[in-house]
């Protein structure tokens, strides 16, 4: 009996033997797997790229939110009280006091400015005002540059000059692309440095002092200009100039007459000759 031949191990022996046609679907079928694994990839970057994207959004809106909520480097004064930093009319220890918070741009705040002005003018010494900022640069493209050239005439001494000429003129600048052209122009016209206003314009100091009335304001719960504070308290605002005369009167009585008897009586008999 013959012994038995071992098996073969040769695996190539064994191996089938593919055809033209098997070898071209195997090549299709590869190239079709690189194009999947490259399309994976693709998508994969794509997906990080987005990620990335998000992650940088995320983080901005962080730092918007954290640095509007940090204290600015001015000191932030009480929501309803007058401080010695404040832009004032009248005296310290006026019977009345009230503070605005405004916004140059607003038309409702260039309404009020006559208002005030003529209420300030008619009580006198018995009434302390004095102006806040509070830009809403959501729909007041122009607001916060107002307040800045205000804040840097406020540096030469002359806060309220810039602040009336920004409302007397308040359709002349407020869709001005540019409007610090025209502030100069103001700022020219009341006898400021130009050198000086410009870079009191472009300082964080008057970035901060308008940030730190921002707060002060928050705190109190303003959201919409003008706000009046009137002794301490906000108030809603008055409809009229009598309304709003009448709130002051209530406090500080009304005011004198700057016509004496004597001249009453002057008038009276001028008059009566004509």
């Amino acid at each position: 009996m013959e012994p038995e031949q071992p098996q073969s191990t040769d695996s190539a022996e064994k191996a089938p033997q593919l055809t033209k046609k098997q070898r071209r679907a195997l090549k299709k079928q590869e190239k079709r797997e690189q194009r999947q694994q490259a399309e994976r990839g693709k998508k994969t970057k794509a997906w990080a790229a987005w990620v990335l994207v998000v992650v940088v959004i995320v983080l901005g809106l962080w730092w918007l939110v954290a640095r509007s909520n940090s204290s600015p480097d001015a000191p932030i004064p009480p929501s309803a009280d007058i401080t010695a930093q404040d832009h004032t009319k009248g005296p310290e220890g006026a019977e009345v006091n009230i503070i605005e918070y405004s916004d140059f741009q607003c038309p409702a705040c260039g309404a009020y400015f006559s208002i005030v002005q003529q209420l300030v003018e008619e009580f006198g010494n018995s009434i302390q005002f004095a102006y806040r900022h509070f830009p809403l640069r959501s729909i007041h493209a122009n607001a916060e540059p107002a307040a800045r050239a205000a804040e840097a005439a406020g540096m030469q001494g002359r806060f309220w000059e810039m602040h009336d000429a920004l409302f007397e003129n308040q359709n002349a600048w407020s869709n001005e692309r540019n409007p610090f052209d025209l502030f100069a122009q103001y700022a020219n016209d009341i006898g400021l440095d130009a050198a000086q206003f410009e870079a009191d314009y472009n300082s964080n100091t008057a970035k901060n002092t308008i940030r730190a009335h921002e707060t002060a304001g928050t705190r109190l719960g303003v959201d919409g200009t003008p706000t009046f504070t009137l002794n301490g308290e906000r108030i809603e605002n008055p409809q009229s100039y009598d309304a709003f005369r009448a709130l002051i009167a209530a406090i500080a009585g009304e005011p004198e007459s700057d016509t004496s008897p004597d001249d009453e009586e002057t008038t009276t008999t001028t008059d009566q000759s004509l």
